[in-house]
């Protein structure tokens, strides 16, 4: 009796686990997406502390402008109150006093709180590729199991192969680059089109250039791409998105042309912008 249940064992041990290897990949995504949704509300309070302490030090400076004038107004006037004790001398030394003090006091609230935001800055410039990292592992392990659970389809296989290209730079690019990111752009947009670009992991993403355009905002694609086609100016300059700064050198005979930005948020902690002239994809 128990050499067939000895030969039945292997079998229900194969069952057991193709059955529970499905809910593991179901949990291994809903942790995944719990690690995402992490990055992109701590990448979101970045760019929201980042926006803040801009603000806070335009309003310290003028704070403590305001201060020093102030601070100029009263040793006068209690100068004068020294030398003409008068009651009009005392009154206007005591509320320029109230004023010096509401000055000040108005400098160490902006300055305490640059001080938290530089903490919390701080932290996030170190947790963010901490998460990033841990993202990209579970990730890894993710598509591991998925692919031991799931028979991939052709599109799929399609898609992955269209991932691994690389975009054209400026002016320039392979015959290779250009044809990639042509078919790349095509099939997001086709996708796009039928609604099949998935939820955006950024809810509003701007692309700053005062040199050149000004302020833009992005279009998302899919994929966790954004995209723009925006007329640029020729020079060095700087492109400001997300917290981060990317400098390219537009060429002297592009001044003017319709160039393309495309931006790569695979990496919450470490995005990438790419850009190129649009009529290289358009040839």
């Amino acid at each position: 009796m128990l050499r067939p249940l000895a030969k039945a064992l292997p079998l229900l041990f194969t069952f057991f686990a193709v059955v529970q290897a499905p809910a593991a990949v179901a949990q291994s995504e809903k942790e995944l997406q719990k690690l995402e949704r992490s990055l992109v509300s701590k990448r979101e309070q970045q760019q929201q502390n980042s926006t803040r302490l801009k603000q806070l030090n335009k309003q310290l400076s003028e704070a403590e402008k305001n201060l020093e004038r102030v601070e100029t107004q009263m040793l006068r006037v209690f100068d004068l109150a020294e030398k003409d004790a008068s009651a009009e001398n005392v009154k206007a030394a005591t509320d320029t006093a109230v004023l010096y003090n509401r000055a000040n006091d108005r400098v160490q609230t902006l300055v305490s709180e640059r001080d938290q935001l530089k903490a919390v800055e701080a932290k996030l410039a170190v947790e963010l590729p901490v998460l990033d990292q841990q993202y990209r592992s579970m990730m890894a392990n993710y598509r591991s199991g998925a692919k031991t659970t799931v028979k991939k389809s052709s599109a799929s296989k399609a898609s992955k192969a269209m991932v691994s290209g690389q975009w054209p730079y400026l002016n320039e690019g392979s015959q290779e680059q250009i044809q990639w990111a042509s078919s790349r752009l095509a099939g997001l947009v086709g996708q796009k089109a039928l609604g099949n670009q998935g939820k955006a992991p950024l809810k509003k993403v701007e692309l700053v250039a005062k040199e050149s355009f000004g302020k833009v905002e992005m279009d998302y694609l899919g994929d966790k791409l954004y995209t723009v086609k925006v007329k640029v100016k020729a020079g060095h300059q700087l492109f400001e998105l997300f917290n981060k700064e990317h400098w390219h050198s537009i060429p002297k005979e592009d001044d003017g042309e319709l160039y393309r930005f495309v931006f790569d948020v695979n990496s919450l902690s470490q995005p990438k912008l790419f850009v190129f002239k649009e009529a290289l994809i358009e040839e």
